[in-house]
């Protein structure tokens, strides 16, 4: 690798070192999360949810920094997000819907951007009282051409009348929703729910995207384009 940096200019020696870096970190969190799935096999049925969600809280993170090191800039595309979709299908085995507009993000705000995405969908299965799995669909989008708006809709029975209080609530001991509205803290990101014939969770917040032509090219499940 040393003489790899010798031919490059040091303008882009530290282009090549973060790419590097996004790809060690990518490895990394995606042994973490293997090992938290081999754990969950191991263990009694309390125990097996609180590791499946952290498996994929983990998996999340590193699915952005598998997606910085392919794209090598400092902003990252939304579609991503399929990438990590892909991941919570295999884990949660179900079949997700999505409606993702290729539009560019800010690198900071693509982790708690994913993580609240993933704390949402493994909400809505968790918290399904039906005998029947869900349906659930992510969208993502801009609105207008200074915001952003991700939302996640389930075939459930919708939000109890009190939900959006126990949201706002300082007190509120869930973790999923602690983690939330720090997720939606980080986004500056405000968070709404719906009932109408499912549930339905939005967050719109102000930070500034650029919609791009084409989408890069979708994962399948199993797979991971770029060097391993």
């Amino acid at each position: 690798m040393a003489k790899e940096y010798d031919i490059v200019n040091p303008s882009d020696r530290e282009q090549v070192l973060l790419m590097e870096l996004n790809h060690r970190v990518k490895n990394s969190l995606q042994t973490v999360a293997s090992v938290l799935r081999l754990q969950e096999r191991t263990v009694d049925e309390v125990c097996k949810l609180p590791l499946r969600e952290a498996a994929l809280r983990v998996s999340a993170i590193a699915r952005v920094h598998g997606s910085l090191y392919r794209a090598a800039e400092v902003a990252i595309t939304s579609t991503y997000l399929h990438d990590i979709m892909v991941d919570l299908q295999e884990i949660l085995k179900m079949k997700l819907e999505e409606d993702i507009t290729p539009v560019q993000l800010s690198v900071d705000m693509a982790v708690p951007l994913a993580l609240f995405m993933t704390e949402a969908v493994t909400n809505a299965v968790k918290h399904n009282k039906r005998p029947e799995t869900p349906r659930i669909k992510v969208s993502f989008g801009p609105v207008g051409d200074e915001r952003w708006y991700l939302s996640v809709a389930d075939s459930g029975q919708g939000f109890p009348a009190e939900f959006k209080a126990r949201f706002l609530d300082a007190t509120e001991k869930s973790f999923g929703m602690k983690l939330m509205k720090a997720f939606a803290s980080q986004l500056e990101g405000d968070v709404t729910f719906f009932s109408s014939g499912g549930g339905i969770v939005r967050i719109e917040g102000p930070i500034k995207i650029k919609q791009v032509p084409n989408p890069v090219s979708k994962r399948k499940p199993g797979g991971d384009a770029g060097r391993e």
